[in-house]
């Protein structure tokens, strides 16, 4: 095709550039588009995997706290339990075998124990709450944590070093195939340094 002064093919050959150009960035938007579609969806799937990774610790850890809870919860209605028992034994043998002196001692002794169960009580309840928030602070603390490590694992550097490290131990690994293979092949009893 010869070039000519003709307006009508230079402006269809303006279009036809112009429509190849257009074609050319559709393409290479489509291809592009889906290749960053799919790096954000393998992004996603393990920052997936680590969240999980990472609520089962939380839920095992939940889960045992829970038990502990309910296992003291028990054994203090056993001992509430034992107690009530012992009074009840002590005010039958006061007001049925001892004299008026053993009886107001014995009474004497059971409202000191009974004072003395009091502050058992509370110093068990403080010990409980200062626990609790013990937990709660351990509890805050994984989630910061799990936080930070989420934010770490987001980053593009690291996700570069982790992909990295990848090969290269898949790479380790087809090496060593390779060498017991070739290893089984010749005979060797060991293999090769």
């Amino acid at each position: 095709m010869t070039f000519t002064s003709d307006p009508r093919d230079l402006f269809i050959l303006i279009f036809a550039a112009a429509a190849l150009l257009s074609i050319g960035i559709a393409l290479g938007r489509l291809w592009w588009g889906r290749k960053f579609r799919r790096l954000a969806e393998d992004r996603n799937q393990r920052l997936f995997t680590i969240e999980r990774a990472l609520n089962d610790f939380w839920d095992a850890h939940k889960v045992g706290l829970e038990k502990e809870v309910q296992k003291l919860r028990s054994r203090i209605e056993q001992l509430e339990t034992l107690n009530e028992n012992y009074r009840k034994k002590l005010a039958k043998v006061g007001l049925f075998g001892m004299r008026r002196k053993e009886s107001h001692l014995v009474m004497a002794l059971l409202t000191e124990n009974e004072a003395l169960e009091e502050r058992l009580y509370r110093a068990t309840r403080k010990l409980h709450e200062e626990r609790d928030e013990y937990l709660n602070d351990d509890l805050r603390r994984i989630s910061y944590n799990r936080m930070l490590l989420s934010e770490l694992l987001s980053s593009e550097n690291v996700q570069r070093e982790i992909q990295k490290v990848l090969r290269d131990t898949d790479s380790m690994r087809r090496m060593e195939l390779k060498a017991l293979d070739g290893t089984a092949g010749a005979g060797w009893s060991t293999p090769p340094e």
